[in-house]
């Protein structure tokens, strides 16, 4: 079976957002594929989202709608079919940006044989900082603080995790430039062949070893 349909996930502030939008310019052939939520609208008009309330969304999940969901803080998310099959009708290929559960959600899904998964990376600690930056600039300080760490705490998580991961990613690209990361996924995508647990596991390894570091930091180590 083709893999037409692409996925992108990476930890908070890896720059996922960018490189799939870098991706869809490159590439018209793509049509994002949008997530249902819960979450407010931004602003008037936003279509990134599918926005419902609750009663929606669980009767979404009742009825069997939904290729993965999950929820995070208060609001919940989530992948309608019904997105994967207005985007066949359009003759183009979905694409997404899923979380790690999401990503190995969908994979187990009835589609999982067309699905073709990239993890976005860089350097632990450089994304740390963009994530403080970008939290602190867009809430006052005490929620943008409040949120920061959350994100950072639910990033080294998913960095601990990496080690069981082993079969859910077809590549893993390391975000130097955007441009050049959004070439490297089509380029990957596009060939068709999944990598070798050997080119990956050391990739895992060491994202989780920089996590494990992360845990057993002390205000002293800087000294």
């Amino acid at each position: 079976m083709k893999k037409d349909v692409l996925i992108v996930i990476g930890p908070s502030a890896c720059g996922k957002t960018t490189v799939v939008n870098l991706v869809s310019e490159m590439a018209p052939e793509f049509s994002f594929v949008r997530s249902m939520t819960t979450r407010p609208e931004r602003f008037a008009g936003d279509s990134e989202y599918l926005y419902v309330d609750d009663a929606t969304f669980a009767q979404a999940q009742k009825n069997g709608e939904l290729l993965e969901s999950m929820t995070f803080g208060e609001y919940s998310y989530g992948t309608p079919k019904a997105e994967i099959d207005r985007i066949a009708r359009e003759g183009k290929h979905p694409l997404m940006i899923l979380d790690l559960v999401g990503n190995e959600n969908v994979r187990k899904s009835e589609i999982g044989g067309r699905v073709f998964s990239v993890y976005l990376y860089g350097d632990v600690n450089e994304i740390e900082q963009r994530l403080y930056d970008r939290e602190m600039a867009n809430a006052d300080a005490l929620t943008g603080f409040l949120t920061f760490q959350k994100r950072k705490d639910r990033n080294i998580a998913d960095y601990l995790s990496m080690d069981g991961r082993a079969g859910q990613f077809d590549a893993m690209v390391e975000n130097v430039t955007p441009d050049g990361a959004a070439e490297k996924i089509l380029t990957l995508y596009r060939e068709g062949k999944t990598a070798d647990e050997g080119e990956l596991a050391p990739i895992r390894a060491a994202l989780h070893e920089a996590a494990v570091k992360k845990l057993g930091y002390t205000v002293s180590d800087n000294q």
